[in-house]
């Protein structure tokens, strides 16, 4: 009967391992840049650059906006992941004349779409 060798052994602990690492959440992070004030769930995202970041695979995760260090607005999503044709794409509603709410966020590969009211759904390009 032969011995199995320290290579066979390894081999065979990573067959088994990338599944556990595949199931395992993933961090996801992009950058979205805002020309307007824009509401996204309880908060008020003012005009500028944030991080979004989130985790897990979806399709319902928890998204924050981040500015340096500091989170500035969370908020619940979708992740949809389809490929996009503009890459950072903002979708908003109109709450009225003079408040957007984020409906989504697009990038080349995935989406996040937020759960909120929306009546009137308009495509810009912030």
């Amino acid at each position: 009967m032969k011995h199995s060798s320290p290579i066979t052994a390894a081999l065979l602990a990573m067959v088994f391992a990338v599944p556990a690492i595949s199931m395992a959440a993933t961090k996801s992070q992009e950058n979205l840049s805002l020309s307007t004030a824009t509401k996204v769930g309880n908060s008020q995202l003012q005009p500028g650059d944030y991080k979004v970041v989130w985790e897990g695979n979806g399709p319902d995760v928890q998204v924050r906006f981040v500015q340096g260090t500091k989170t500035i607005a969370t908020a619940t999503a979708k992740v949809v992941q389809q490929p996009a044709v503009y890459d950072g794409a903002v979708e908003t509603t109109s709450a009225d004349k003079n408040s957007r709410i984020l409906t989504s966020i697009e990038w080349n590969k995935q989406s996040l779409v937020f759960t909120n009211p929306a009546s009137t759904s308009q495509q810009t390009g912030q």
